[in-house]
């Protein structure tokens, strides 16, 4: 940014009224995108807060959290800047428009088509050898003797399974 002194030695040097108000609109422009880089930054501190105290508040007390959340205020949303496409807009008469483009074009209901690729198929195809009942009866209480049938059937001299249980029973 430049300081007082620069800008009026630009304005000395303008020869049109064109010229100065260009220099200006410059000027302007480059003060709100310092502001806007301002803001940024100390919201994205404040959100890094909220996001620490809101899982110290979920480890620690989830009726807490849960509760604060519920206990938001409405807040009113006040646009004085707007950045599409690497663009930042300024100027009131535009961001207003473009926002409601935008909103219009997000709350449509989008059809996408489901387009799976070949990996995707063969990992959720169904498989021959596994019956169907397999996940009925997967919760259900196994009896010593299958136990020891499965186990016995297990290579001996192998590591113990994550239960410590060793395969020569």
């Amino acid at each position: 940014m430049k300081d007082a002194s620069e800008v009026h030695i630009m304005i000395d040097n303008c020869e049109t009224l064109d010229k100065v108000l260009g220099h200006l609109s410059m000027v302007k422009k480059r003060y709100y995108r310092s502001k806007y880089f301002e803001f940024r930054i100390a919201r994205d501190k404040i959100i890094r807060k909220a996001i620490n105290k809101c899982i110290e508040n979920f480890c620690s007390d989830k009726s807490k959290m849960i509760k604060s959340v519920l206990n938001w205020p409405f807040r009113k949303v006040v646009l004085n800047h707007l950045v599409i496409d690497n663009k930042l807009v300024l100027e009131p008469y535009e961001i207003k428009p473009m926002v409601d483009k935008i909103m219009e074009e997000w709350t449509r209901v989008h059809m996408v088509p489901k387009v799976w690729s070949r990996h995707w198929f063969s990992q959720y195809a169904s498989l021959d050898y596994v019956n169907d009942d397999a996940f009925v009866k997967i919760m259900c209480n196994i009896s010593f003797n299958e136990f020891f049938q499965v186990v016995g059937s297990l290579p001996n001299g192998k590591a113990a399974s994550l239960l410590g249980i060793p395969n020569e029973l």
